[in-house]
């Protein structure tokens, strides 16, 4: 249901703004509660006003700033339109002047968002007499004042319920105002036995290193779920943003909607200490707090009552309630005697004037009957016109509701779903088309003077896929000069009849929007049709279209921002392969000097044979094959050297991990013969092939194996042994490299993803953080799992199914979305 509320708000919105008849540069009010100074409560809240500002054009918020007296003043004499104030003043007003909460605050407390808030009672840990809030009888009490909400009166009506009347029962009963930080230090020092505070003050303090929780106890402490803070009173709703009786209920709505749409995380919630606004709480629970209290709008309960009267006087009144009722039988018996005889008289008279009345009475209706007849008839066929046209607009606004739910839910289940960019942009178009009922839609990009089709759901003679027109020939320029929706439902009566859309292309109707990227402008959204519409284009249509053109922009902000992070992963990567070379740089040179020895000994053994005229031919084709063969292995050596640094663009391709764990075997193997490593590699047979870029996986491998020879060195007496496993099921490939290495404990196993962590001395940290980011990337996962002592397991698991596949999948859910 909150979904689908957040995914309508911009709908109501807007259409609750065409409706209020706001008149231009309307200035309104907001009245704040200011209990920290009028600076404060500025400096608060004049962001919020500003954003309603924004949101409301034609009307301007201002902050009145007001203390708890003015405040009641001022929505007495209607010189504020909205309210800002504490729940407990909230209920006040409402009673005496009728205001009515249209949102609810979501309070910013240690980084999360709370509609409700409660009291702590509390005393030092050591205290040696208070134990329960029944002990504090007698003893002194702090607290903010007596009309502060959260500062007293929540722990007053517990106290009531404990049979304790803090005017009377306690010893000294002390308000020390704010900040509350002064009743916590009061009780710590000693200087009063116990006192209470807003929640969240105490963890609030604690954080900022000021007390320490444990040196206090929680009297009457409570438990309720989802509300993190100690607490000792029952809770109770946030401040209400509220409008004044007289405020327009069009504008309060628009308001309401503005509110609730803001987002948690803007620096305008922020401002006021918050995370947003929710719909407005139940407030009969401060109700019946102050009616228990007797204060407030109940203030009169604490007066005199009939009860009280006659507890105390019951003797005196039942004396005088006697001798009343005496009196009043003798008088009633000789005033009934005397009105029985003027009774008498009086019904006689009455009763001849009635029957004159109803003779006149009687003649008028005869002559006014049939007309009354007529009228009557007139006014039931009236009666019947009206309603026929109120069930014609009835169903063709549910209709029109219908249609648009059922738009908005294809439009969410095509931007959810795994497509690519360019299959959901023309499966929007396709939806696009079918709900403003117009034949071509296409996104078109402007560049200068020329702009260029994007995408286009039906190709035309003017409208295909790549073609390059002048913006002059289109309405682009017109949408991105307007900054706003342009709709013309009928173009040969509107004044852009001259225009060549319609004096060259034939389009009638058109309805275009502008898209932007990055805050700028990029191109347009466009759908246009041959025929002309009879009735302009509703509101609602104008919304989705901001909706499409928001997401198109939006998504094609994501796939720059991937492009130029894909470029930053493909730089680090080539940067961690050359420091991965660094580091084998010994082993290589090892191996690259095996093949050259060989082929100088063989070279220096046919010179002999060449001076030797005794040799046999065939003795020197033999060497010169073995001087060749070594030539070779060491090319092959080094071009794999220089395929693995080589900087490229992701190439993925189809690739047996069979052949990458080979290549990796081959390019670890000097280390492999230095550092006396076995390795033994355990591949499933028949294992399916896997798509990825082979350069940039080997490099993740390699990684993986050259950690493994590391961690074995610590073997001083065991053999050391690394295990590569290959496993796979029907969607991954599951690559484990395990040692018998010492392992790593619980702690550090957590960080070892972290960029810059490393157990190594001289580590970067950065190898197994560029290789996850390598993994994911192919929509795959690294994990590591350890035991101190009984070696480690990294295992690199990689998708089966291709690209192509995921797109199939994301058609299937649109198709099914769109009931087509």
């Amino acid at each position: 249901m909150l979904s689908l509320v957040r995914l309508l708000a911009p709908l109501l919105c807007l259409g609750l703004l065409a409706s209020a008849n706001v008149q231009a540069d309307t200035l309104s009010r907001i009245g704040v509660l200011a209990f920290r100074g009028d600076d404060d409560a500025r400096k608060r809240w004049t962001p919020t006003a500003n954003y309603l500002s924004a949101k409301t054009p034609g009307v301007k918020f201002v902050v009145e700033p007001l203390n708890l007296d003015e405040i009641g003043v001022a929505v007495a004499e209607r010189k504020v339109d909205f309210v800002l104030t504490n729940t407990g003043n909230y209920v006040d007003l409402e009673s005496r002047y009728g205001i009515s909460r249209i949102a609810t605050l979501k309070n910013l407390r240690q980084g999360q968002g709370y509609t409700q808030f409660g009291a702590v009672i509390f005393t030092r840990a050591d205290h040696p007499s208070v134990k329960t809030l029944a002990d504090i009888k007698g003893l002194r009490f702090a607290a903010v004042s007596r009309e502060a909400f959260g500062g007293f009166q929540m722990a007053w009506r517990e106290m009531l319920e404990h049979n304790i009347n803090p005017f009377s029962d306690l010893a000294d009963l002390r308000f020390l105002g704010f900040p509350q930080d002064n009743i916590v230090y009061a009780v710590l020092t000693g200087e009063v036995d116990a006192g209470t505070v807003r929640t969240d003050t105490m963890e609030r303090m604690q954080q900022e290193g000021k007390i320490d929780l444990a040196e206090f106890r929680i009297l009457n402490r409570k438990s309720t779920e989802g509300f993190p803070f100690v607490h000792s009173t029952r809770l109770y709703p946030e401040w209400p943003f509220s409008k004044a009786r007289h405020t327009p209920e069009a504008l309060a709505e628009h308001v309401a909607v503005a509110l609730l749409n803001l987002p948690g995380q803007s620096d305008v919630a922020r401002s006021a200490k918050s995370v947003g606004w929710t719909i407005p709480l139940d407030y009969g629970s401060v109700h019946n707090m102050f009616k228990a209290l007797k204060i407030g709008p109940y203030e009169y309960l604490d007066h005199v009552t009939l009860a009280r009267l006659w507890a105390e006087y019951r003797d005196w009144i039942l004396l005088l309630t006697g001798t009343a009722l005496l009196l009043m039988l003798a008088i009633t018996w000789v005033l009934r005697a005397n009105r029985r005889m003027a009774i008498s008289e009086q019904n006689l008279r009455e009763e001849v004037r009635q029957r004159e009345n109803a003779q006149r009475q009687l003649a008028a209706h005869r002559d006014s009957l049939e007309q009354r007849v007529a009228e009557r008839t007139k006014e039931l066929e009236q009666v019947n016109m009206a309603l026929e046209q109120d069930i014609t607009a009835r169903r063709r606004a549910e209709e029109a509701l219908r249609r648009s739910d059922k738009t908005l839910r294809a439009l969410h289940d095509i931007t959810v779903s795994t497509a690519d960019f360019d299959f959901k942009v023309t499966e929007l178009l396709n939806l696009g088309c079918r709900h403003f009922n117009l034949e071509i839609g296409a996104l078109v990009q402007v560049e200068g003077q020329s702009c260029t089709v994007l995408e286009v759901n039906l190709p035309t003679d003017a409208y295909r896929k790549g073609d390059r027109l002048s913006v002059e020939d289109t309405f682009c320029a017109m949408v991105l000069g307007s900054g706003e929706p342009i709709t013309v439902p009928d173009i040969e009566m509107s004044k852009y009849k001259s225009h060549p859309v319609f004096r060259e292309l034939g389009q009638h109707a058109y309805l275009g929007v502008p898209v932007l990227v990055d805050k700028q402008p990029y191109g347009t959204l466009n759908f246009s049709s041959a025929e002309a519409r009879t009735e302009p284009f509703p509101q609602v249509d104008i919304d989705i279209l901001l909706l499409l053109a928001q997401w198109i922009g939006g998504e094609i902000e994501r796939i720059h921002a991937h492009e130029r992070l894909q470029n930053h992963q493909i730089q680090m990567s080539r940067v961690a392969r050359h420091n991965t070379m660094g580091e084998m740089a010994s082993g290589i040179a090892h191996e690259l000097n095996q093949p050259l020895t060989a082929i100088i000994n063989y070279s220096r053994g046919c010179l002999r044979r060449l001076r030797n005229s005794g040799r046999e031919r065939e003795d020197l084709v033999v060497a010169i094959e073995k001087v060749s063969s070594e030539a070779e292995r060491a090319g092959q050596i080094i071009k794999r050297l220089r395929e693995f640094v080589t900087l490229g663009e992701l190439r993925q391709e189809n690739t047996s991990v069979e052949d990458i764990l080979s290549t990796v075997s081959e390019l670890a193997a000097p280390e492999l013969r230095q550092y006396n490593v076995r390795l033994k590699i355990d591949p499933t047979l028949n294992t399916p092939q896997v798509k990825v870029d082979r350069i940039q996986i080997e490099q993740v491998l390699l990684n993986l194996l050259r950690n493994a020879i590391d961690a074995v060195q610590a073997n001083l007496f065991n053999q050391r042994d690394v295990n590569v496993r290959v496993t796979y099921d029907e969607k991954y490939v599951f690559i484990k490299v395990q040692d018998n290495g010492p392992g790593i404990d619980q702690e550090r196993l957590g960080q070892v993803f972290d960029p810059f962590f490393t157990t190594k001395p001289d580590g970067m940290g950065l190898g197994l953080a560029i290789s996850r980011s390598v993994v994911e990337a192919h929509r795959g996962k690294l994990s590591a799992q350890s035991a101190s002592g009984k070696g480690t397991v990294f295992e690199c698991k990689l998708p089966i199914r291709p690209v192509a596949e995921h797109r199939e999948m994301g058609s299937r859910i649109v198709q099914a979305a769109l009931g087509t």
